[in-house]
C-alpha cells in the first residue's frame, strides 16, 4: 500500500520497473492497477505475478499476514528457498541503483532484520528471507525507495498509526496482532489502538515507516500539490482499506528537512584530559552526527566538562554504551531532538586539482544557499601538492561557484 500510494502519487512507472526487473531474475513481474478500496474509493494496488505461471498472484501486504516482512529466525542452512538477509543487501549493493537509494533500502531492510533478530533470538547473519516473501519485500522496498528518489520527496511526515489487535496464524504458530516484529520496528513511533480485530500494520510497514518518516504529527503545513491512494484487498465494515500520501510543499520557508536526532550527553570531573580526549575520537569513529565538550562548572565549584553526541535513533544505545565505556561517567542523559536542515548534496567539482567533492545546500525551489568544498578532501589536496589549506579551498570555491551558479569567479 504504501508503494501503491506512491506510484498514484505519481512515482515513474518506468524507473520503478526499469530498477526492479534485477531483482525479480525474469521470474516474475509487478503490476500497479487500480483497485476497489470499498466505500466507494479506489486507490492503486500492487500485484507480483509469477511469469511461469501467470495465475499465480501475491497481493501484498495483507494475505501474507503478521510474518509479510518475509523475515524469519534461523533455520536450516543450504535450503535453496531461502535468502539471508546478508544476501538480500549484497544484492542491492551490487544493483545499479544510485547510492542514495542503495543507503534507503538497506536501512529500512536492516530495521526489519534487526526486530526479527530480537523477536527469534538470533544473530542478525541468521535471519533470512522466505524466497516469495524476499522478492515481495524487495519489491516494496527498492521500489518504494526508487519512487522517493524520483519524485524528490526530502521530508516525509506521518500521522500516528493505528494498529489492530487479536491473534493470526503465522510460519511460527499463532501469534498476537500486532506481530512482535511490528512492535519492534515501532519503538519510539507514535500509535493507537484503532479497535479493529485484525492487523492493519505489518512488519514491512514498520520498517518503512520507522525508517522514513522524520515526524508523527497528524497534518504536515504544506501548499498541497497531488494526493495519491494506495489500495489493499481486504474490506473494513467502518472504513476504506487505503493508505493516502499527499505530496506539497511548504510556503515561503527554506526546504527544510525535518530528522529526528537523539543527544546523549555526561556531566564529567573527575577524568584525565587525554583519557577524554580519546574518549572524544572514540565516539566519533562511531559517526554520529556531532560531538562535542563545552565547559561546566559543577558542585562545590569544581570545574568540569559536558560531553554531548548527537547522533541518529538506532546509534543511541551504542553511543551511551560507549560514553559510559570509555569516560569516567556512570550515567548519561538521552533525549529526543528534532533538526531542521536545508536539502543537500555532494557534487564532484573539476578543479585545476582534480575532481573535488563539495557539498551544496538548497533553499526554496532548488534554489542554491550554500557552497562549501568539504574539508578533508581539500587537507589532502594540500598535503599531497604542499599547498597552503586556505588556498586550496579558494580556488576549489572559485571553480564550483562558476559551475554551480554561473558566476564567473577569477582563481585566486
Amino acid at each position: 500500500m504504501f508503494l501503491g500510494a506512491l506510484v498514484d502519487l505519481g512515482g515513474p512507472l518506468e524507473a520503478i520497473q526499469r530498477a526492479l526487473d534485477g531483482f525479480l531474475e525474469g521470474r516474475w513481474s509487478v503490476r500497479f492497477p487500480r483497485r476497489d478500496a470499498g466505500h466507494s474509493l479506489t486507490g492503486r494496488g500492487v500485484e507480483l505475478v509469477c511469469t511461469e505461471t501467470p495465475d499465480q498472484k501475491v497481493e501484498r501486504p495483507e494475505e501474507q499476514l503478521s510474518d509479510s516482512s518475509g523475515l524469519h529466525g534461523a533455520e536450516p542452512r543450504g535450503q535453496s528457498d531461502h535468502r539471508s538477509y546478508r544476501e538480500i543487501v549484497s544484492s542491492i549493493d551490487r544493483s545499479e541503483l544510485t547510492p542514495a537509494v542503495k543507503v534507503r533500502a538497506c536501512g529500512i531492510f536492516e530495521r526489519i532484520a534487526l526486530a526479527e533478530s530480537r523477536v527469534h533470538g538470533c544473530a542478525l547473519d541468521e535471519v533470512h528471507f522466505h524466497e516469495l516473501a524476499g522478492i515481495d519485500s524487495l519489491v516494496d522496498i527498492v521500489g518504494a525507495s526508487v519512487a522517493l528518489e524520483e519524485l524528490g520527496i526530502r521530508t516525509i511526515s506521518c500521522s500516528p498509526l493505528p494498529l489492530g489487535r487479536g491473534f493470526t496464524d503465522s510460519a511460527h504458530g499463532r501469534i498476537p496482532i500486532p506481530a512482535p516484529a511490528t512492535l519492534e520496528c515501532l519503538i519510539d513511533v507514535p500509535c493507537y489502538d484503532s479497535g479493529l480485530t485484525t492487523e492493519l500494520v505489518t512488519p514491512t510497514g514498520a520498517g518503512l515507516v520507522a525508517s522514513l518518516v522524520q515526524e508523527f504529527i497528524s497534518f504536515s503545513s504544506m501548499r498541497i500539490a497531488k494526493i495519491g491512494y494506495g489500495a489493499g484487498t481486504r474490506r473494513h465494515p467502518d472504513r476504506p482499506n487505503l493508505l493516502r500520501a499527499i505530496l506539497g510543499r511548504r510556503e515561503g520557508q527554506a526546504d527544510l528537512q525535518g530528522e529526528e536526532s537523539w543527544e546523549v550527553s555526561a556531566n564529567i570531573d573527575d577524568q584525565d584530559p587525554q583519557e577524554l580526549a580519546s574518549a572524544v575520537d572514540l565516539l566519533w569513529e562511531m559517526e554520529p552526527l556531532d560531538v562535542w565538550l563545552t565547559g561546566i562548572v559543577m558542585k562545590k565549584g569544581r570545574p568540569g566538562q559536558c560531553l554531548t553526541v548527537l547522533c541518529r535513533r538506532h546509534q543511541r544505545e551504542a553511543v551511551a554504551q560507549a560514553l559510559l565505556r570509555h569516560t569516567s561517567s556512570i550515567g548519561v542523559r538521552m533525549s529526543r531532538q528534532m533538526r531542521r536542515v536545508l536539502a543537500r548534496e555532494v557534487v564532484m567539482v573539476e578543479t585545476p586539482y582534480g575532481a573535488v567533492p563539495v557539498k551544496v545546500a538548497f533553499g526554496p525551489e532548488g534554489a542554491i544557499w550554500n557552497v562549501a568544498p568539504e574539508a578533508d578532501a581539500c587537507l589532502r589536496v594540500a598535503r599531497n601538492r604542499s599547498l597552503p589549506l586556505k588556498e586550496v579551498r579558494r580556488v576549489v570555491l572559485s571553480c564550483a561557484v562558476t559551475r554551480l551558479l554561473g558566476v564567473e569567479v577569477p582563481l585566486p
